[in-house]
C-alpha cells in the first residue's frame, strides 16, 4: 500500500502540462503589456481555420484538381500552313472574338477555376496563414519555450522543498527487525548569493521478536553560506535569472516585429501569385494576337503583298509568343502550389484561388493618384530609430554583455565563503521531537582560495571584453543598416510611384503605337517588324505597369514595416484589410480599429 500511495504521488501528465502553459501563458502576457503596453490572446495551440475555410466540407480541402480543359485546340494546334484559306478566315474571326472577351474569361479559358474551389481575398488569406502556418507555429512555440524555461530559473529562487522516505524488513538468525526513515529539506538561495538549508530527519527502528524494543531518533540540522567576494552580491548571484527574463523580453519583440514582417510577406507573395496571373493573360492575349499577324502575313504573301520574310518572321515572333505564354502558365501553376504549402500550410491540392480583384482594387486606388509618404526620409528614420524592436533588442544586448564583463571580473577575485552550521538530535530513545538544543553541534568557518591561478579566468574577462566591444559595433552596425533599409525603402516607394506613372503613359503610347503599325501596314507603308516590334513593346508596357503597380503596394508595406508603423492585430491584418474585410470605409475602419486597440490596452 506504501508503494502504491508513493507511486500515486503527485499531479497527472494533463495536470502537469496545465500547469506549465498557465505559467507560461501568465509571464508572457506579463512580458508583452511590459514591452508592448498591450497584451495578445498568445496561444502556441492549434486554432481552428477561419469560419470561410471551416464552411468547406474536408474532402473539398484536399481533393485532387481536375485536369484542365482542352483550349480551343483547333485555333491553336494547328499550323496554318496546313489551313485552307476558308479555315484561316473562320480561325482569324474565332481569335479576333477571343482578343475581345474580358480578361476574367480569358483567364477562364487557359487557367479554368477548379469546381468548388475557395477564392481568397487577402484578408482571408492573411488571416488563414497566421491561423495555418507552419512557420508562424514554429515562432510562436519559440517564444513559448523561451517563457517556459524561465519558469525553471524563477522555481529555483523559491524555497525548495524535498521529502524523501525509506522503508526495510531484516531477518538475522531468530530477531526480526523492521526500520524506517524520512526526511524533510528546506532551502533557500538569496539575492546575496547566500544559501540556506534545513533538513530534518527521523529513524524508526523495532524489533518484533527476541529483545523486543523500538528505536525512535530525529536530526535536525540547520546550514547558512555566504560569499564574501567571489560569487557574492546581487549581480552575479541572480546572473541566470536575470538573463532568462531578458531573453523573454527579448522574444516577445521579436516576435512582435516578426507578426508584421510576415504580414508583409504574405502580402508580397499574395500579390506575386496575382501579377504572375496578369501575366499570363497578357502572354496569352499577345499571342492571340501574334497569331491573328500571321495568318495576315499568309494571306499577304498569297496576295504578293508580303514576302515569304515576312510571312517567316511573323511565325517566329508567334512561337516565341507561344513559348512564353506556356512558360507563364508554368511559373503561374508553380507560384500558387508554392503559396498553398508556404506560408498557408495547406497540401497542393488544396483547392483554393487567389481573388484577382485585389489587383483591380489596387488599380482603382492608383488612379486617383499613388499614396506618398506622410514622413520625410530623415523623420521616418529617426522614427524608426526611436520604434524598431530589434533595435531596442540589440540595445538591451549590450547591457547583457556589460553585465558578463562585470561578472568574468568578479571571478577573478579571491574566494571567501563564511558558513555557520548546527544541528541537534533528539533525546532517545523514544522522544523523537525533543531536541537537545544544548547538546548540538555548532561551528562557523571560514574558506578561502587565494586568487593564484586564474588562467581560464583571465581568459574569460579578455573574452567578455571583446564581446562587448563587438556587441557595441553590431549595434552601431543595425543602426546604420536600420537607417538604410528607411532610406532604401522610402526610394523604392517614390522610384515605384514614378515608374507607375512612366509605364502608364508607356502603355498609353504602345497601344497607339500599335494601332497606327497595323494601320500603315494595312496600307503598305510599314513593315511586318514595325507591327511586331511595337506588339511587343505594348505587352513588355503591360507587364511592367503591374510590376510597378504591385511594387508601389510592397515598397509601402516595406516602409511602414521599417519605421515600425505597420500595426496588425490577431489575425495580422493591417486596418486597411481590416476595414476591408469588414467592408467599412477607410475613415470608418480607421477609428474602429484605433477604438479597439485602446480597448485591449485598458483590459
Amino acid at each position: 500500500m506504501a508503494l502504491l500511495g508513493i507511486a500515486a504521488w503527485g499531479c497527472s501528465p494533463a495536470r502537469y502540462r496545465e500547469s506549465a502553459d498557465e505559467e507560461t501563458y501568465r509571464i508572457i502576457r506579463e512580458k508583452e503589456q511590459a514591452v508592448l503596453g498591450e497584451v495578445a490572446n498568445f496561444t502556441i495551440e492549434r486554432q481552428p481555420l477561419p469560419d470561410f475555410i471551416r464552411g468547406i466540407e474536408p474532402g473539398q480541402i484536399t481533393q485532387t484538381v481536375a485536369e484542365e480543359r482542352p483550349i480551343l485546340a483547333e485555333l491553336f494546334e494547328r499550323e496554318i500552313e496546313t489551313m485552307s484559306d476558308e479555315q484561316l478566315e473562320a480561325v482569324d474571326k474565332q481569335l479576333e472574338a477571343l482578343l475581345k472577351l474580358p480578361r476574367e474569361e480569358i483567364a477562364e479559358l487557359i487557367i479554368p477555376t477548379p469546381p468548388n474551389a475557395m477564392k481568397l481575398t487577402l484578408a482571408q488569406t492573411v488571416e488563414l496563414a497566421v491561423a495555418n502556418s507552419r512557420e508562424f507555429q514554429t515562432q510562436k512555440e519559440t517564444l513559448f519555450l523561451r517563457a517556459l524555461a524561465l519558469t525553471y530559473q524563477r522555481h529555483l529562487w523559491r524555497p525548495q522543498l524535498g521529502l524523501t522516505t525509506s522503508g526495510a524488513w531484516k531477518r538475522e538468525a531468530s530477531e526480526e527487525s523492521g526500520s524506517a526513515g524520512g526526511k524533510f529539506s528546506l532551502g533557500q538561495t538569496i539575492a546575496s548569493g547566500a544559501k540556506v538549508a534545513l533538513n530534518l530527519g527521523t529513524d524508526f527502528l523495532e524489533f518484533f521478536t527476541g529483545d523486543r524494543r523500538r528505536a525512535i531518533g530525529s536530526l535536525l540540522s540547520l546550514t547558512f553560506t555566504q560569499p564574501l567576494l567571489k560569487g557574492g552580491g546581487r549581480l552575479v548571484a541572480m546572473e541566470s535569472l536575470t538573463q532568462a527574463e531578458r531573453n523573454v523580453i527579448y522574444d516577445v519583440r521579436q516576435f512582435a516585429r516578426y507578426r508584421r514582417s510576415f504580414s508583409v510577406q504574405v502580402a508580397q507573395s499574395y500579390f506575386g501569385v496575382v501579377q504572375q496571373r496578369d501575366t499570363l493573360i497578357n502572354n496569352f492575349r499577345n499571342y492571340i494576337s501574334l497569331r491573328r499577324g500571321s495568318i495576315r502575313n499568309k494571306e499577304m504573301q498569297k496576295a504578293g503583298q508580303a514576302t515569304m520574310l515576312n510571312l517567316l518572321e511573323a511565325r517566329e515572333y508567334e512561337l516565341r509568343a507561344k513559348n512564353s505564354w506556356i512558360f507563364a502558365r508554368q511559373t503561374y501553376s508553380d507560384r500558387l502550389d508554392q503559396f498553398k504549402i508556404s506560408p498557408l500550410g495547406l497540401p497542393t491540392e488544396a483547392l483554393i484561388v487567389l481573388d484577382e480583384k485585389e489587383l483591380e482594387i489596387l488599380r482603382q486606388k492608383a488612379e486617383g493618384g499613388l499614396a506618398t509618404p506622410e514622413l520625410g526620409v530623415e523623420q521616418a528614420a529617426e522614427q524608426a530609430l526611436a520604434e524598431r524592436l530589434d533595435l531596442m533588442n540589440a540595445e538591451d544586448a549590450v547591457g547583457d554583455s556589460e553585465r558578463a564583463v562585470a561578472i568574468a571580473r568578479d571571478a577573478l577575485r579571491a574566494i571567501l565563503d563564511i558558513s555557520v552550521s548546527g544541528s541537534a538530535k533528539t533525546e532517545p530513545p523514544t522522544k523523537a521531537v525533543k531536541f537537545l538544543f544544548d547538546e548540538g553541534s555548532y561551528s562557523a568557518g571560514v574558506t578561502a582560495d587565494l586568487p593564484i591561478d586564474r588562467k581560464q579566468e583571465r581568459n574569460a574577462y579578455r573574452q567578455a571584453l571583446i564581446g562587448l566591444e563587438s556587441q557595441k559595433r553590431s549595434l552601431s552596425l543595425l543602426r546604420d543598416n536600420i537607417k538604410l533599409q528607411v532610406r532604401q525603402a522610402y526610394r523604392n516607394l517614390e522610384q515605384a510611384r514614378k515608374s507607375y506613372e512612366i509605364q502608364k503613359m508607356s502603355v498609353e503610347l504602345a497601344e497607339i503605337r500599335v494601332d497606327n503599325a497595323k494601320m500603315e501596314h494595312n496600307l503598305g507603308r510599314a513593315t511586318t517588324r514595325d507591327v511586331l516590334l511595337a506588339e511587343e513593346a505594348l505587352l513588355t508596357a503591360q507587364n511592367e505597369l503591374t510590376s510597378a503597380l504591385v511594387g508601389h503596394e510592397i515598397a509601402r508595406l516595406q516602409l511602414l514595416l521599417s519605421t515600425e508603423s505597420l500595426e496588425v492585430d490577431e489575425r495580422g491584418l493591417w486596418f486597411e484589410e481590416q476595414t476591408s474585410a469588414r467592408g467599412e470605409q477607410n475613415g470608418e475602419g480607421k477609428d474602429r480599429v484605433v477604438a479597439e486597440k485602446e480597448e485591449r490596452q485598458k483590459s
